[in-house]
């Protein structure tokens, strides 16, 4: 499960969860994480918010519809994802290509995630 630290000045928290978890950390700002707009999800290919910002997703609408939503074009694998940011009130869980649950993404958290195989989101 997901249980991030949202960032809170120069402090710096680590938190390691087993199963589906993450490995949160919160710290100073990270730029990249600042193009994840409030009340979205969002998932980058790499740690700690690098790499490409390869799904954005809005909760709001995301939340009313109970779909799956692919992170990845249609015929495409995804990239690996390694970091989310879930700035929604909502809880959102990530699933691989057959569905299964990978990570949870709880409201107002964010990190990298144990669990790279990231092929949709839904609201849980």
């Amino acid at each position: 499960m997901l249980h991030g630290l949202r960032r809170v000045g120069t402090s710096v928290a680590v938190m390691t969860m087993l199963g589906a978890g993450v490995i949160a950390t919160a710290g100073t700002a990270n730029a990249a994480i600042s193009a994840c707009p409030t009340n979205y999800v969002c998932v980058w290919s790499g740690a700690n918010f690098t790499g490409t910002l390869f799904f954005v997703g809005n909760a709001t609408t995301m939340e009313n519809s109970g779909d799956y939503y692919a992170t990845f074009l249609l015929g495409e694998s995804p990239a690996p994802a390694y970091s989310t940011d879930n700035s929604s009130l909502g809880n959102f869980c990530t699933y691989d290509k057959n569905l299964d649950l990978s990570n949870t993404l709880n409201a107002k958290t964010s990190g990298n995630i144990a669990n790279h195989s990231v092929y949709y989101i839904k609201k849980c």
